[in-house]
Formats: C-alpha cells, sequence, structure tokens
C-alpha cells in the first residue's frame, strides 16, 4: 500500500469510524493482518498478497544475474594471472 492509500485509510477511519467498526466485526472471526487485509480489500478493491505476488514475480534479475557473471569472469581471469605470474 502506498502513502497516498495510507492517507486515504486515515480519512476514512476518522470520518467514518462505524463503518470501520462494522467492517471490524463483519471479520470478527480473523486475527491481526487478516482482518486489516480484508477491510483494505473492502475499501480500496486492493488485494495486499497480490500485489505482492505481482511484484515478486515482475522482479527482473537479469542486471543481478550479468553482474555475478562479470565477478565469475574477474575471478576467473585473476587466477590465470596469478598462474602465468608462478610460471
Amino acid at each position: 500500500m502506498n502513502e497516498s492509500d495510507k492517507i486515504i485509510l486515515a480519512i476514512i477511519e476518522e470520518i467514518y469510524p462505524e463503518w470501520i467498526e462494522r467492517k471490524k466485526s463483519q471479520y470478527s472471526n480473523l486475527e491481526g493482518y487478516d482482518k486489516y487485509k480484508k477491510v483494505v480489500l473492502d475499501v480500496f478493491g486492493y488485494d495486499i498478497e497480490r500485489a505482492v505476488l505481482e511484484v515478486e514475480r515482475s522482479t527482473d534479475f537479469t542486471d543481478l544475474e550479468r553482474k555475478l557473471e562479470i565477478m565469475k569472469l574477474s575471478k576467473k581471469l585473476k587466477e590465470e594471472e596469478k598462474k602465468k605470474k608462478k610460471k
């Protein structure tokens, strides 16, 4: 949830505390994060877990993989230089 969503939720909590309490009682069988997640889903239509999964899927590791490959090649070059110096 970004900063503007948090502000909107704070405003809704301030303006409509009864609505929030109804939502909390509606999900009385849930505790902590699960209850909060359901209230946020009702307020924003925003599924926190789905958003997290989408971010994880869209994470691009190509740059990291390239850096690792460069580090391996660099290490290999250093080892080759050491071998040449020993000869």
